[in-house]
């Protein structure tokens, strides 16, 4: 039997635990939302920006076609990215997505490119968002390219993204791997970045999405369009991640890249699930027996009491009403 994941960050330092932070704009509309782990297995985990998994380039991976990348990536609490890079996927002759944080310190940055034809130019377009609303959560990236087209869509939770800012990112002699597949950190000799973690990291031919769509919550299934899947379920401690797909485009860890088997998180847990009329309903999930505070604010700052729970499952529902306010509001969930 697979043990269930879910996404706990090292030291489980407080007990007011800020699980869940959402974003809803003008008739309480979701813009943005946390992504559910997905269950069964371990995940990779990045020490630093130093540590990362390689392996061959992947055939039939061509940006004159269609293709679609997507994965999970966990930021911990109090993570710190210092504007390096850190990739769901780099293959220097396609596509690259990367994640870091903005210079000012206040924003996570999605960058999807693709390759332009000269060696090592990407041009693409960076996707914000407030990093209060990104860190301590569990989300899923997906892009997908239109080789015919020659459009990019990147979605994040679920959710397509309009672009901040369109640009290209040309990479000498970092990363430190420029003619294999590289996932996680990649900048040798600089130990400047807390731990991420990573996980069911999928590619595939064509474009899975074209419109707004509910993360998946079990584990990807390999379709005739697979190109590499990995899942990083490998025993704790792993240096080698195998591909699912078939295709043996397995991975190696560099500076301790390794898979952990994450522990059930002590704190709670809140996803989105929005109703009709504008309401919204909030999945609490958490430890049987224990009592939450589920609080809202405007500002990350005036929280207020919304309701509280004891949990006699494991899991509860609770409805957000609409406000029929523009006004944006963020949610979280604290332990008694």
């Amino acid at each position: 039997m697979k043990k269930e994941k879910r996404f706990w960050p090292a030291g489980g330092f407080e007990l007011v635990w800020l699980a869940f932070l959402l974003l809803v704009g003008p008739g309480m509309r979701a813009d943005f939302r946390t992504a559910p782990p997905i269950a069964g297995g371990a995940v990779l985990q990045t020490s630093n920006v130093i540590a990362y998994a390689s392996g061959p380039l992947i055939a039939g991976l061509d940006r004159t076609q269609d293709f679609s990348i997507e994965g999970w990536v966990f930021i911990p609490p109090r993570a710190s990215l210092n504007t390096l890079q850190n990739f769901l996927f780099f293959q220097e002759p396609v596509a690259v997505v990367e994640l870091h944080k903005s210079p000012s310190g206040d924003r996570a940055e999605v960058f999807f490119g693709v390759a332009t034809g000269t060696r090592k130019q990407f041009q693409g377009s960076t996707h914000a968002l407030a990093w209060a609303a990104f860190e301590n959560g569990c989300h899923h990236l997906a892009c997908v390219h239109s080789g015919s087209a020659g459009t990019d869509q990147t979605y994040l939770d679920g959710v397509r993204s309009t672009p901040d800012f369109a640009g290209s990112s040309t990479y000498g002699q970092r990363p430190a791997v420029l003619d294999q597949v590289l996932i996680a950190g990649g900048y040798q000799y600089v130990k400047l970045a807390s731990g991420l973690y990573w996980d069911e990291i999928h590619v595939a031919r064509g474009r899975r999405y074209n419109a707004n769509f509910g993360p998946p919550r079990t584990p990807i299934v390999p379709t005739a369009d697979t190109l590499a899947l990995w899942r990083f379920d490998e025993a704790a401690g792993s240096g080698v991640f195998a591909d699912s797909s078939g295709h043996g485009y397995h991975l190696q860890s560099a500076f301790d890249a390794k898979t952990v088997a994450l522990p059930l998180s002590l704190g709670p847990t809140l996803v989105i699930e929005q109703k009709a009329a504008g309401q919204l309903a909030l999945r609490l999930m958490g430890e049987t027996g224990k009592s939450y505070r589920i609080e809202t604010a405007p500002d990350l700052v005036g929280w207020r009491l919304l309701q509280e729970v004891q949990l006699l499952t494991g899991t509860q529902t609770v409805t957000v009403p609409p406000t029929g306010s523009s006004t944006a509001q963020f949610f979280r969930a604290r332990q008694l």
